[in-house]
């Protein structure tokens, strides 16, 4: 059931417009920072930006989705490039990633998504939320020796160097992005509804923030090591890779291919279906169609020198948080990647990363804060557990092994309450009434025989088996046994559901 009616083409263009705008202002750091921790040029990530942003969505179909160069890949790319000799045959390897992509969504591979639990997603989504908050607070304060990106918990500064690289200016504008960031979503919704949405309003405050200080105090001003720094049209055209196909055959470049293909397939499905869930139209995206979009982008990426594209957590829960409806968004994302190396970079290069950090904040809260925790823990333990699990593993070791570890504890526990009993045993009148229940496997015998065997002679028993959905062949022979000697022990037996195995039976 939807929470609101679908947008029209007027409130989608007036909503994802600026909403487009925000997820480009998030994107770019997190683009050229991806790129330097994959050990790939800078420009490699601004460019699976603009094929995430232009091509996918005209694809896709995932409305929420914001695709670009993602960081759980940022480990397989480096040990890619590594291992293949160069960043040109690694643009081969992501080419053949994208069509072995496509032939996966043309082989319907996308209904495997169904098979994540709600937990392990919700997990999956606070787990995106606390590192956001553990990876964007030193650029808060101003520590910005780092990359950008967002893996894992490990990489992060302790609080004693966070201390001393504190920059004040970082740290004053960040705090007026983030109280302008949440006084006009209040605001907004108060009105419902305005024009600007609250991050980009974020974004404004502290840009006009540190220009004050840089007007006032220009000692105090932040140095270019703590703004958005984006690489001029020349340096991008001197990086771009050119595939070298004469390799496309080694064994080791179709190894790389199928590892990024797999990863990749299965972190974007996982996002998608994640957005899904918080879509407030409630709709559903085909997953078939988003793999072989996914694919078009990737092959696309590696002839023009670009990163791994997926559907990408930080710039989807932006864009819904600034209000997006559409793919639209992800277009104007797209369209000014495409004019940042042109023409806004000197423009961009005045925004504080600290204001990118305060808007990231919020949005790790939104997705990790109390409200989470409480809905998961109210869904019951065999919601919550996987949620956890699958929460600590990405915060400490990394997205797809985090995800594994819920899945894992979620089957778990599928099977421990498949494998529960299916043998009840009560006292009743003078009677001794053996219940099966659910699914009764063939190993619940050993249960059943237990139960069976501590009727006294000239006992009473009733085996009821109506409320069992299935009985294993092998019980039903450990019945009919019992039922054929109670005679010689003067037991009277019942047994009620289980047609052919035996009618009442009366002691002689």
């Amino acid at each position: 059931m939807r929470d609101h009616p679908l947008p029209t083409l007027r409130d989608s263009l007036r909503f994802d417009l600026p909403a487009g705008l925000v997820v480009f202002l998030v994107a770019v750091p997190l683009c050229l920072g991806i790129a330097l921790a994959s050990g790939a040029p800078l420009l490699s990530g601004l460019v699976a930006g603009m094929v995430g942003g232009l091509v996918v969505p005209l694809l896709s179909r995932a409305e929420l989705s914001v695709c670009g160069p993602a960081a759980g890949l940022a480990a397989i790319v480096l040990t890619g490039i590594t291992t293949l000799g160069s960043f040109e045959v690694f643009t081969v390897a992501l080419i053949l990633a994208g069509i072995l992509q496509v032939v996966m969504g043309a082989l319907r591979f996308g209904r495997f998504s169904a098979w994540f639990p709600t937990g392990v997603v919700a997990g999956m989504l606070a787990a995106i939320g606390v590192l956001l908050i553990i990876k964007q607070l030193p650029h808060a304060v101003g520590f910005d020796r780092e990359a950008f990106a967002i893996e894992n918990a490990s990489t992060s500064p302790g609080p004693s160097a966070l201390i001393a690289a504190i920059e004040p200016t970082a740290v004053i504008a960040a705090l007026t992005a983030m109280a302008s960031l949440i006084g006009w979503e209040k605001l907004s919704k108060r009105r419902g509804g305005t024009f600007l949405p609250a991050p980009l309003v974020a974004v404004l405050v502290g840009v006009s923030t540190h220009e004050l200080v840089r007007a006032v105090a220009p000692g105090r001003a932040l140095v270019a090591e703590h703004m958005v720094n984006i690489p001029d049209a020349a340096a991008w055209k001197a990086s771009l890779a050119v595939p070298d196909f004469s390799l496309w055959l080694r064994q080791d470049v179709w190894v790389v291919a199928v590892t990024v293909a797999v990863v990749a397939s299965i972190e974007s499905l996982l996002n998608v279906e994640a957005m899904d869930r918080l879509d407030p139209f409630a709709r559903r995206s085909p997953m078939n169609r988003e793999l072989i979009a996914q694919g078009v982008g990737n092959t696309l990426a590696g002839f023009l020198g670009g990163l791994p594209i997926t559907s990408v957590v930080v710039r989807s829960s932006a864009a819904l948080q600034a209000g997006a409806r559409t793919r639209g968004a992800a277009l104007v994302h797209g369209l000014l990647l495409v004019l940042t190396i042109f023409v806004l970079g000197p423009l961009l290069e005045r925004i504080p990363l600290a204001c990118l950090a305060a808007i990231l904040l919020v949005t790790g809260y939104k997705l990790a804060g109390p409200v989470v925790f409480r809905s998961a823990w109210k869904a019951g333990l065999e919601n919550f557990i996987p949620f956890a699990a699958t929460l600590i593993g990405v915060v400490a070791l990394d997205l797809l092994k985090g995800v594994g570890i819920g899945l894992a504890v979620a089957m778990a526990l599928a099977v421990r309450r498949a494998l529960g009993r299916a043998v009840e045993v009560v006292q009743e009148e003078g009677r001794l009434i053996v219940r099966l229940v659910r699914d009764v496997p063939f190993f619940a015998r050993a249960d059943l025989q237990a139960a069976l065997d501590s009727v006294p002679p000239k006992g009473r028993v009733v085996v009821d088996a109506e409320g069992a959905t299935s009985v294993h062949k092998d019980v039903q022979e450990a019945i009919r046994t019992f039922v054929d000697n109670a005679p010689r022990r003067s037991v009277e037996v019942e047994v009620r559901g289980l047609a052919g195995v035996g009618s009442p039976v009366a002691a002689e």
